[in-house]
């Protein structure tokens, strides 16, 4: 189950994780409130504003999320000089957390990535992109004709994607998969067993994660994995899907999350409630609440599920 670990360690011995992993804010304020000038104790400040989340993006060992003023937070980066917990202070759209470096889309377009960059891997070529996502140390883009780029480490061809065009991308951590709008997926690079053996199916999502990938069946719901994959939950059906290291979480049609796998330090142990989103990261999970909040469990050793 665990092989792909066991043999990229070998190759890679710096790589010990995933992160190799999708996310929004909001702040909100009671206008009377901050508009009083009486002095009252109930006032508040700036500092006591109400943030809530629209998505979260749980990385390697630390966790990003995008704010609906557009601003990126991060969290989990305690002793860490590689800067993923930095991000830019400008509004981006979108959001992904890598393993140790994470990219955020703008509204024209533009990509950004901060956080390590020892391969090139948070140095986002000059073009126009709809979609970007995070991986090991690479990264890739879609670009609005559909095609894909990736750039940074190519041990195993992670950022040699097919031709043709594309709908939905998403980064693993020595590898990267695509959907056709046909609902057909495609896989490339490395370090995964059976990361080629990619049902004949279409899928309406898919997520990338360590050392396995899953997908949502199209009309059905059901999720579907290949790789080193464990087993789904039989007869459910979700909303949405996120792959981690060897576990991953789904919200089901009730909005409640179920996770499966291996319960690395309390990965499969999600909080009751209804959610809007799911992120899994390297041993530790994130989701947003229908109210906008976001909650963690899982490895905490680093505070990357110690939400602000």
């Amino acid at each position: 189950m665990r092989s792909c670990w066991l043999l990229a360690l070998g190759i890679v011995s710096a790589l010990l994780a995933v992160g190799c992993q999708e996310s929004v804010i909001e702040i909100t304020t009671d206008d009377d409130i901050a508009d009083d000038d009486t002095g009252d104790d109930d006032a508040g400040d700036d500092d006591d504003a109400q943030v809530t989340y629209e998505a979260v993006s749980a990385g390697g060992r630390y966790t990003c999320a995008l704010q609906t003023d557009g601003l990126v937070s991060c969290w989990g980066c305690v002793n860490s000089q590689l800067g993923q917990c930095d991000p830019p202070e400008v509004p981006f759209v979108s959001l992904h957390a890598g393993y140790e470096h994470a990219c955020a889309l703008q509204g024209d377009g533009t990509a950004l990535c901060w956080g390590k960059n020892t391969d090139g891997e948070s140095d986002v070529p000059e073009m126009e992109l709809d979609q970007v996502c995070a991986g090991g140390h690479h990264s890739c883009g879609l670009r609005p004709d559909g095609t894909i780029a990736c750039w940074g480490k190519n041990t195993v061809g992670q950022i040699e994607p097919p031709e043709g065009s594309f709908v939905e991308l998403s980064c693993g951590c020595w590898y990267s998969c695509a959907l056709r709008a046909d609902g057909s997926a495609a896989c490339w690079g490395g370090y995964v067993k059976g990361l080629q053996d990619i049902p004949s199916v279409a899928f309406s999502t898919l997520s990338t994660g360590y050392c396995h990938v899953c997908g949502l069946v199209e009309d059905e719901a059901d999720a579907l994995c290949w790789g080193e994959a464990d087993d789904v939950p039989i007869g459910v059906e979700f909303r949405s899907i996120s792959v981690g290291k060897f576990f991953a979480c789904g919200i089901d049609m009730k909005r409640e999350i179920q996770c499966w796998g291996a319960n690395d330090d309390g990965a499969l142990a999600p909080p009751g409630g209804m959610f809007a989103q799911v992120s899994a990261g390297r041993d530790h999970a994130c989701a947003v609440g229908l109210d906008g909040s976001v909650v963690c469990w899982g490895e905490d050793v680093h505070g990357q599920s110690s939400p602000p």
